[in-house]
């Protein structure tokens, strides 16, 4: 029987706990010089996670993972793949592989890393508290931010000698202000990735309340998650907040079959249709907005038109990573530097429509592995946590169509990796067991450990 050592379980969820804190706490522009590189402690456990994994892979050449988790990872790796090949076959090869290349490995390896580390039952609810506790901190330095009119980034540059890249610097220092109010970014590169963190982190926060066991931890990160989704000054912030909450209450209707919560869920439909029309007109608001914001409306508009011809030319690959700025870019005067405020308009026009429906299939995917949970079978990773992982998932995606920014995109690639690998985590005679040895167990119902096991 292929068993997992408790030991080694319990450590790869303690790594990924880490990875999860460092990606929130640390900010990604602090790097420690070193010869040949510049490293951080996000940085430096995604590479030990990959080395790590990568031994554990040599010393057996055999993968283990359940049938869906395997279709997840090779939506993700052509995902990758072709976004290398429209590189490749793109306007300016080199840079555009430069680009993917680090958006791979500070990116998107996240949700390889996590299908392969997420193997402990312990580490689905782990990720979730972590990630509560994490909005606490970052609610306390948005706070100190504000109480002194200046970034993060300003207060430690000010500070400590730092050492930060000119062209990385002039960014983090911009005026953080909109309209006459303060715009916090906490740890992150812009307000709007910390208001899409806050939107994202918001759904586990509220399973970590009403079903979590930790309703103190959860009502607090509730607060701390709706404080920085408006000290964030950012209008996708809160739709995001918005189309997360409504995801999680509506996933209960399908994954909760039993309890008060599924009672809930449904009690909310009729209340939610008689609120509907007001809360579009909110919605619109935030979405067209007013003053200066109502501006960036517009200015997506005018990036939609200059991408049109160049996506009619090349709809299905695209011109290569980063060529979409050149493309479709706006200059704004107040950064000096071309802009364009929509992942997925920038993804079509760098990638092509293919990659976009590739990222499709895999929210599909990961609804369908959501919604298949059954709560008697999985006591370990309950159908509420993993509909609130799921939920995360969507406020980040829909935070996204506001904003280019990647920073946001590596908590959706852990909470996906580690949705896949541990929505039906079992124990048998107190060891974590893959799929194909739990279908030995009289006991198996469900489809199994889906993470990765490369060790014998």
């Amino acid at each position: 029987m292929h068993l997992i050592s408790p030991k080694r379980a319990n450590f790869d969820s303690l790594l990924l706990v880490g990875i999860a804190l460092s990606y929130m706490l640390w900010p990604k522009y602090l790097n420690f010089s070193l010869p040949g590189a510049r490293l951080n402690p996000f940085y430096f456990l995604v590479l030990a996670s990959l080395a790590i994994w990568s031994f554990r892979f040599m010393l057996t050449w055999r993968v283990r993972a359940s049938r869906m988790t395997g279709w997840a990872i090779g939506l993700m790796a052509a995902y990758w793949l072709l976004r290398y090949t429209s590189d490749i076959a793109g306007q300016s090869p080199d840079a555009s592989v430069n680009a993917s290349r680090s958006a791979l490995l500070y990116g998107g390896s996240v949700f390889f890393i996590s299908v392969a580390l997420a193997g402990s039952e312990k580490a689905p609810r782990r990720i979730a508290l972590a990630l509560c506790a994490s909005v606490l901190v970052l609610m306390l330095f948005a706070l100190i931010e504000r109480l002194n009119g200046l970034s993060l980034a300003s207060i430690l540059t000010s500070t400590l000698p730092l050492d930060i890249e000119d062209s990385i610097l002039r960014g983090l220092l911009l005026d953080k202000t909109r309209g006459g109010e303060f715009r916090s970014a906490a740890s992150f590169t812009h307000p709007i990735v910390y208001g899409i963190i806050c939107a994202g982190v918001l759904p586990l926060a509220l399973w970590t309340c009403l079903s979590g066991g930790r309703k103190l931890l959860g009502s607090f990160a509730i607060l701390a998650c709706l404080v920085g989704a408006v000290w964030s000054g950012s209008r996708s912030a809160q739709v995001a907040a918005i189309a997360g909450v409504l995801s999680y209450f509506g996933m209960l209707t399908f994954v909760d079959r039993k309890g008060w919560l599924r009672i809930a869920a449904l009690v909310s439909v009729p209340i939610g249709i008689s609120a509907a029309f007001p809360l579009l007109d909110y919605i619109n608001g935030l979405v067209v907005g007013t003053g200066e914001t109502a501006s960036s409306t517009r200015i997506r508009d005018v990036q939609w038109q200059n991408a049109w011809p160049w996506i009619e030319q090349n709809p299905f690959v695209g011109y290569g990573t980063g060529r979409s700025v050149q493309l479709a870019g706006v200059f704004s005067p107040r950064t000096e530097s071309w802009t364009v405020d929509d992942t997925y308009l920038s993804l079509w026009v760098d990638s092509g429509l293919i990659s976009l429906a590739l990222l499709g299939l895999l929210m599909v995917l990961a609804f369908i592995r959501t919604i298949s949970v059954e709560t008697r079978t999985t006591e370990k990773f309950p159908a509420g946590l993993a509909a609130s992982f799921f939920s995360a998932v969507v406020a980040v995606s829909v935070g996204q169509k506001i904003v280019s920014i990647p920073e946001a995109l590596t908590l959706a690639y852990l909470l996906l990796g580690v949705l896949f690998a541990s929505i039906s985590v079992r124990t048998y005679m107190g060891q974590v067991v893959s799929e194909g040895d739990l279908s030995q167990s009289p006991s198996h119902r469900g489809w199994g450990a889906g993470y990765i096991s490369a060790m014998p």
